[in-house]
Formats: C-alpha cells, sequence, structure tokens
C-alpha cells in the first residue's frame, strides 16, 4: 500500500512506498496536481492543512483516475473541529461543511488522531481513531512518583483512562478561571495540595497559544513539583514555545504544525503500526 503525503506529518511512514507528485498554482490562483508512476489498488493519502482541502479532492480524482479502488485518509488533525458549533446566529456549522466534503470522496478509512471534538467523529463516515498507547508510554517511560494533570474538564476521560492503563496512576484535576466579558483565561485552579518530589505530567490534545498550560505550570511549581511534563497531540504552539519552555521542562507532540516546533519539541511520529 502507498502514501500520498500532501502534509509532512509521518516521518516514520515516508519510504519508498510513498508515491511521488507535483503540485503548483496557476496564475489565477487554481491548485493542481499531477501523479505519476503505478498506483495500487488500496492507497492512503496523508491530509491535515485547511488550505490544502482543494488540493486533496483534486488527488482523489486523479488517483482514481489512474486505477485506486480503495483510497484511506490519514488526517490526525480534523480541521474545523474546533469550530463543533454555532454559538451566534449568522455563523456557519463549520465542521459539518467539512465533512460532507470528506464523506463525498467516499475513503474507506479516515484515519484521525485524538480528536478535539466527538462531533467531528460522529460526522465524519469511517472514522478509525489512532490508539495512542505506544505515544503515552513514550511519554512515561518510568511510573516512579508520577502524577497525572487533567488540564480542564474535558480532558477527564482521557486522564483516568491514561491513569487506569498504568495501573493506577494520581489524578490531580485543574479548573479554569476565565474572563467572562471575553472567554480569555486568566488563570488557573490546582485541585492538589502537596506535589513535593512528584512527576507532573499533562496529556491533551492541540496546543495552541499554550495560555493554559503556562498557568498550570506556575501552580505546580507553586506546589513544590519535581518536574513538568506536556504532551499534546496536535503542537499548534501560535504564540511560540519561549513562555512554555521557561516552565516546563519537556515538551512532546506527534504533529507539528511548523518547522520551530519540530525543532524546539520532542517529537512522537505515527508509524505504519498505529494504522493497522
Amino acid at each position: 500500500m502507498k502514501y500520498l503525503s500532501l502534509d509532512e506529518i509521518l516521518s516514520d511512514v515516508r519510504t519508498p512506498e510513498t508515491i511521488e507528485f507535483k503540485m503548483f498554482k496557476f496564475n489565477g490562483g487554481e491548485e493542481h496536481i499531477k501523479i505519476f508512476g503505478t498506483i495500487d489498488p488500496e492507497v492512503v493519502i496523508e491530509f491535515q492543512h485547511p488550505n490544502k482541502i482543494m488540493l486533496l479532492l483534486l488527488a482523489v480524482d486523479a488517483l482514481k483516475r489512474k486505477g485506486a479502488k480503495c483510497i484511506n485518509l490519514l488526517m490526525p488533525y480534523v480541521p474545523y473541529a474546533r469550530q463543533d458549533r454555532v454559538m451566534v446566529p449568522g455563523e456557519p456549522l463549520s465542521i459539518k461543511v467539512f465533512a460532507n466534503l470528506i464523506n463525498d470522496q467516499g475513503f474507506n478509512k479516515v484515519y484521525t488522531l485524538d480528536n478535539h471534538s466527538p462531533v467531528s467523529t460522529a460526522l465524519v463516515n469511517n472514522v478509525v481513531e489512532i490508539d495512542q498507547q505506544r505515544i503515552y508510554r513514550e511519554v512515561i517511560r518510568n511510573t516512579h512518583a508520577v502524577t497525572l494533570i487533567c488540564p480542564d474538564a474535558g480532558a477527564l476521560k482521557k486522564t483516568y483512562a491514561i491513569s487506569k492503563a498504568f495501573g493506577g496512576l494520581e489524578v490531580v484535576e485543574c479548573s479554569k478561571i476565565r474572563d467572562v466579558s471575553d472567554g480569555s483565561i486568566t488563570g488557573v485552579t490546582v485541585h492538589g495540595n502537596d506535589l513535593s518530589g512528584r512527576h507532573c505530567v499533562i496529556f491533551d490534545d492541540i496546543c495552541d497559544g499554550g495560555r493554559t498550560f503556562i498557568e498550570i505550570a506556575k501552580e505546580l511549581w507553586y506546589l513544590e513539583c519535581e518536574t513538568v511534563t506536556l504532551y499534546v497531540s496536535h503542537g499548534i504552539f501560535s504564540k511560540g514555545l519561549i513562555e512554555l519552555k521557561k516552565l516546563i521542562n519537556s515538551i512532546y507532540t506527534t504533529i507539528p504544525f511548523h518547522q520551530q516546533a519540530s525543532v524546539h519539541t520532542s517529537v512522537i511520529p505515527l508509524t505504519k503500526g498505529d494504522l493497522l
């Protein structure tokens, strides 16, 4: 089975099985793709970036015209999953619009990693959620004195599942403090008392600007923890990593969104074994 990589996200998967192609834009701004060589009946397209949606649709059409009968989509980050509800009149339900585009392609399987919203899983057909147990074990290599830090209510289910997988690691929950006027995070409360000597590990799906994790780390150090580790499946890091690295000893991600994130974090890439 060969891979067509519209996004460079799977360094362990990228092998001689990669499909050769060329993509470019016409002077009018239209996207174009040309696929070379013989195509297997079953292929995988790697895609995640919203600005490559048109290229994805063109690639699917080109592959079908080259003889592909079974096309799978590896989409670790689901674009528009964070816009999973209509907040005020006049807004679109963005994930529904995006899901319709994906479903129209008739993918055999759609592999996703740590979906931000269960709405996306419900709306996109044939979703296969990638098991993260191997990744978690690369982050937690030694369970001695480890405490899992649950960053917010949305991460409760995941954090307690990780705790159970490692034999019942201690969990400390956090809650966010927001400015009600604009919804911005002004601080967090860590519902723990003494973390002296504890190696605190935070797992979450996305780090965008990172304010939540900065505020959590401040509180963890106040409670005298030994170290702070952060793993996020999708490392956007839109505000950079300087402030995060001042407070967090180790930062891991699987899907870095830019070169700086690749260089300044520990990347745990997906492998072909994760797609089986």
